[in-house]
Order: C-alpha cells, then sequence, then structure tokens
C-alpha cells in the first residue's frame, strides 16, 4: 500500500478568527451547497447520536456516521502515536515531534513545523475492488515549497498503484488514485490562517466511479471521470500528515461515501 504520509513536527499555534476564503455563502453566513442537499435532509440526516454531557457538536456528527478509523489527537505533548477512537487502528509515530497538545477543532489538534514524518496506521484501508470511502480531515496547511501528503496508500515504483491526497507547493489539493483513473483537485489555495474542513470522496453507481473533493462542504468541479476498473490492493502502509507543516484536527476514514447533507452537518459542527 502507497508510500507514507507522515505528519511534520509540530510547534504549538493558535488559530484566530474563522474564514470561509473563496467560499459563496448564504446570506445567513452558511456555504451554499445547493437545493439538493438541503432538500435531502430530512430523509438523509444520518443516525440518531446523542450527545454526552460534555461532548462537542462535531464529536456527535461524526460518530453518528460510524467512520472506521478516526484520529482526534487528544493526547499529551510527549505522546508517540495518536489513539483511534474506533478502537481498530492505532496510529504510530513514524518520526519527529507532532505538536501534540495545540488547538484544535473540538479539543486538543496539532500544530505541525514541518520537520515531522507523520503517522502510520499499517497495511489498511486500501479499499481495493469497486469500494466506496471517505477520507476527511481539517487543517490550515503553510506552503513548504514541496507536497504534503495528507493520506498516503501509494506503492512507488513501476507502476504507481494506490491512493494518495496531498497539498502541493501552492496549498491547492490533488486526489490521485493510481492504477484506476480516479482524480479529483481544487484550483483555489487552502488558507493557511484557520481551519479548512476538507473531504475526499469516492463513489460508485452502475459500475462506475468517481471522486470528489469538498471544501467546506462545497463539492469541487474537478473530478470524476466514471472509471470502470478495480482499484488495487498493494502492501503499502497508510500513512497520513507526512511532511505537513501547520495545523491539523480529527482525521477520519470511511467505508461509504459520505453524502453532500452529512458533510455540510461536519462542517457546520465543527467550523471555528
Amino acid at each position: 500500500m502507497a508510500a507514507a504520509l507522515v505528519l511534520a513536527a509540530c510547534s504549538l499555534v493558535d488559530l484566530g478568527g474563522y474564514s470561509d476564503g473563496n467560499l459563496t455563502a448564504t446570506d445567513s453566513g452558511e456555504p451554499d451547497v445547493g437545493a439538493d442537499a438541503e432538500a435531502l435532509a430530512n430523509e438523509d440526516a444520518g443516525p440518531e447520536a446523542e450527545a454526552g454531557p460534555d461532548e462537542h457538536p462535531y464529536v456527535v456528527a461524526v460518530r453518528a456516521d460510524a467512520p472506521l478509523s478516526w484520529y482526534r489527537f487528544e493526547e499529551d505533548s510527549d505522546a508517540n502515536a495518536a489513539r483511534d477512537e474506533m478502537g481498530r487502528h492505532d496510529a504510530t509515530l513514524v518520526g519527529g515531534s507532532m505538536g501534540f497538545g495545540a488547538k484544535g477543532i473540538a479539543g486538543r489538534g496539532l500544530a505541525c513545523d514541518g520537520t515531522g514524518r507523520g503517522f502510520d496506521v499499517g497495511d489498511t484501508y486500501d479499499f481495493d475492488g469497486q469500494v466506496p470511502f471517505t477520507l476527511e480531515l481539517w487543517i490550515a496547511p503553510t506552503s513548504t515549497g514541496g507536497d504534503q501528503h495528507l493520506f498516503h496508500k501509494r506503492k512507488d515504483g513501476n507502476p504507481l498503484l494506490g491512493y494518495i491526497l496531498y497539498a502541493t507547493p501552492s496549498n491547492t489539493l490533488q486526489f490521485e488514485s493510481w492504477g484506476v483513473s480516479l482524480t479529483a483537485w481544487t484550483t483555489s489555495p487552502i488558507p493557511s490562517s484557520d481551519f479548512t474542513h476538507v473531504v475526499l470522496t469516492v463513489a460508485y453507481a452502475g459500475g462506475k466511479g468517481n471522486a470528489k473533493l469538498w471544501i467546506n462542504a462545497q463539492p469541487q468541479p474537478n473530478g470524476g471521470f466514471d472509471n470502470t476498473a478495480n482499484a488495487p490492493n498493494t502492501d503499502q502502509p497508510l500513512q497520513f500528515l507526512r511532511r505537513f507543516k501547520g495545523a491539523a484536527d480529527e482525521v477520519a476514514i470511511y467505508d461509504k461515501a459520505l453524502t453532500a447533507t452529512r458533510i455540510l452537518e461536519h462542517y457546520r459542527a465543527g467550523k471555528p
């Protein structure tokens, strides 16, 4: 399974006021995800989940969608692994200091200085064949002049096989699934000043697969391609936040493509 994604070593940062960047907003200030998503709200609201006495609404929203793995980064500053809230695959620190203890979306998060090597969850989550999935996290990236791997499950060689989601030197995002023609990308840079909600979905219908990026609940127009091939299974470990610089939090992985309504619910519950 593909090469490593690694979280950069981290120095604590405090994220100030929130900005949606280039999002189109409604008069109420919410992103306009379109009438179709709003019309689905009643029939696609997801399972009911009751909040505990001290639970943040974001925690409730994510738990309702039953992620396979979920890394909240609530550990102390000297931690050498990130706990999987779902109890499946704790993510071990590959190298460097990851900046545990910074301000996050719903508690603590990570603030990385770009020198760390990220987290490793082992050889899992290939989503080979025609399996829908979602990758989710919040980031405020700082450009390092190179690619920053948010998720990396790609086997590097000839041929390249597996998937990767990364931030480019200009802070745009790119998803590539090698071995099949599944790609998606953004054209506007992700701001470094405040957290941005990033979601990548891969969905199949009628034997055709399409990838889509969502930025602060807004579907991005670049991606898709109705791929009919099966995604590969590789022997490379899944790693995340490799070479990353900036703030990061709430990494989640799902074995389904979250809908527009559920993505909007996550964004509204977690936005600073």
